[in-house]
């Protein structure tokens, strides 16, 4: 008993080490080498990319699963998902973004347009995910990270490669295999009277199926890469996305301590390095094409909601590093500068409420328009702060300029209050 517990213990350290996962970057070449992509061809040498239709995948256009197959089974249980999201109130039904996205996403898949249909959900976060079926959701949070349209193709390309290759599919039968396999050993062990390693065989094979998920990762920001260089996006644009990424990551309180061994994604820092190389592979002098006033102008009318979203979802922190990198891109700083302030008058921590003003009045000053609520937030702050006089000269500013406000009778009642 006392060498297996060593045994167990050598095992539990591997594997929260990662030994036990089957982690391997060469996932992220497949799509590239299988369709036709050669990844080690060095573009100096004056050779030519091979040009290459769209067989991507072992599925085809249109396919539709055996009916008699554990597939159809997990078809069936999606299709019930979409019809809900259908007519979910989160779902965000804006036509000019949602027929934009559409778009990207056709320009992305070519001979699979039809089987991928887009559904935008109104929440805070980068994320967007792909079913089985051809059901993909994209996060509202996403416009607001990607920089243009070649970032949020290359994402769109990830999701679409999940489903080229069936991802889910052999997600499904590797946890069927792997849990299987593992109730026979837990008898073997129990029997040899080990059952301590019992639970550690359970961890292994997390570990082993959450690196199987790791590596479908890995393959599908491949798939990315290839499907966007093919539509004529620069590709050298898909590494980028995952620098702001990292960076709200990192600005996260919990960032150190997040688990590595359950992480079902590669380190952003692994993905950059690699999709950075890889683009070089691919680039020609017909993916040149980055779509930044596309994004914009469809972004810009609804941007101030969606930052709105962000910050009810109260991560301040990676929502700061968010901000500054809006601002760095230089769009409607007034708009800008008005959310700073509205996270530090929302934090209220230290002294985030004298900042919070003085980005109230850079907003004031700033290139751009900020929103309506301006004076009534500054005032606000200013109440809390005991200048009971200023406030009342914002909330006076604030009436003025919006007398039909849905919150004008709040203004009007703390107008009331007597002056100090």
């Amino acid at each position: 008993m006392i060498r297996a517990a060593r045994y167990s213990a050598a095992l539990l350290s591997a594997c929260l080490a990662g030994g036990c996962a089957g982690d391997d970057t060469s996932y992220y070449n497949r799509a590239l080498e299988k369709n036709g992509e050669v990844v080690s061809q060095n573009r100096e040498s004056g050779a030519e990319s091979t040009p290459f239709p769209y067989d991507l995948a072992d599925l085809s256009p249109a396919h539709r699963p055996d009916p008699k197959s554990d597939e159809a089974g997990i078809w069936y249980h999606m299709e019930k998902v979409e019809r809900r999201i259908k007519t979910a109130g989160e779902r965000y039904r804006n036509r000019e973004v949602n027929a934009y996205l559409a778009s990207v996403a056709c320009r992305v898949t070519g001979s699979y347009c039809k089987d991928v249909r887009i559904y935008v959900i109104r929440a805070a976060g980068m994320n967007a995910s792909m079913a089985p079926n051809g059901m993909m959701s994209i996060r509202t949070g996403l416009l607001l990270r990607a920089r243009n349209e070649a970032q949020l193709a290359a994402v769109i390309g990830h999701e679409a490669g999940h489903y080229l290759r069936q991802h889910s599919l052999q997600r499904l039968r590797d946890v069927i295999d792997k849990t299987n396999s593992l109730v026979f050993f837990n008898f073997i062990l129990a029997a040899a009277g080990i059952p301590v390693a019992g639970d550690l065989a359970v961890l292994a094979a997390l570990g082993d199926i959450q690196a199987y998920g790791r590596n479908h990762e890995r393959e599908a920001d491949g798939y990315g890469l290839l499907l966007m260089s093919r539509a004529g996006y620069d590709p050298e644009e898909a590494w980028k996305i995952w620098d702001l990424t990292l960076r709200e990551m990192k600005a996260t309180k919990d960032y150190e301590d997040r688990s590595q061994f359950l992480a079902s994604h590669p380190e952003p820092e692994e993905r950059m390095a690699v999709l950075r190389k890889l683009a070089k592979s691919v680039k020609t002098d017909k993916t040149t094409d980055i779509g930044r006033e596309r994004l914009r102008e469809i972004v810009a009318p609804i941007r101030a909601e969606l930052i709105r979203d962000e910050l009810n979802a109260r991560r301040f922190d990676a929502f700061e590093v968010l901000l500054d990198q809006l601002i760095a891109d230089g769009d409607n700083l007034a708009e800008l500068y008005y959310f700073k302030g509205e996270m530090r008058r929302l934090r209220a921590k230290d002294d985030d409420l004298e900042k919070a003003l003085a980005f109230y009045a850079k907003a004031a000053q700033a290139p751009g328009t900020p929103p309506p609520g301006l004076k009534r937030s500054a005032g606000l702050v200013q109440y809390k702060l005991g200048r009971i006089d200023a406030a009342k000269e914002s909330f006076a500013a604030y009436l003025k300029d919006n007398p039909q406000a849905p919150d004008a009778g709040i203004v009007r009642h703390l107008l009331k209050r007597p002056a100090k």
